[in-house]
């Protein structure tokens, strides 16, 4: 399955949450379409191009896969979802959430909270705490960051889901 598909998958399993949660109708969603990385800024001004105004939007758009070198992580992480919060402003959005992550906090085996100690423990979190620093910057910008520990799905191919194939062939999945 495609990297855009399952951004897909995971957006919808946000937006089914807030539906249920009541936070918000069908029509006051945004998805945005797949950005491929390149010449960020104005892929990322096109996203309006349908001429709607929108309410809120769910960032869920960064680069997962490891290995990568900072440069890689600086661009498809920090400077893509900056830039996707500055065009949000321009747009008057109500809320912009951010999907960053658990691993910017310490690593232990203690369960954490809001206010535990931050020091990120793969690239992909380092670059994702400098975006949660950065939108504070953001003159404008009402916002929310969630720090989901995991994010799975089928188009996970190098964590949870290699797990779920192995435990499948043993004949239990969850």
């Amino acid at each position: 399955m495609c990297k855009r598909t399952w951004l897909t998958l995971v957006g919808t399993i946000l937006f089914c949450i807030f539906l249920l949660c009541g936070f918000c109708s069908h029509s006051h969603f945004f998805f945005p379409r797949s950005i491929l990385f390149k010449k960020t800024t104005a892929a990322i001004a096109t996203l309006w191009d349908d001429g709607k105004h929108y309410d809120y939007v769910i960032n869920l758009a960064a680069e997962t896969k490891y290995g990568h070198n900072d440069e890689v992580y600086k661009e498809r992480v920090k400077h893509l979802s900056l830039s996707c919060a500055a065009e949000a402003v321009k747009h008057n959005i109500k809320r912009f959430i951010e999907v960053s992550t658990a691993q910017v906090y310490e690593p232990t085996n203690k369960p954490k909270t809001e206010s535990g100690a931050l020091e990120p423990w793969t690239n992909i979190a380092k670059f994702k705490l400098e975006v949660e620093q950065g939108l504070k910057d953001i003159s404008g910008l009402d916002y929310v960051v969630v720090r989901p520990a995991i994010v799975y799905g089928p188009g996970d191919k190098a964590g949870v889901g290699k797990f779920k194939f192995f435990a499948g062939s043993l004949g239990a999945t969850y």
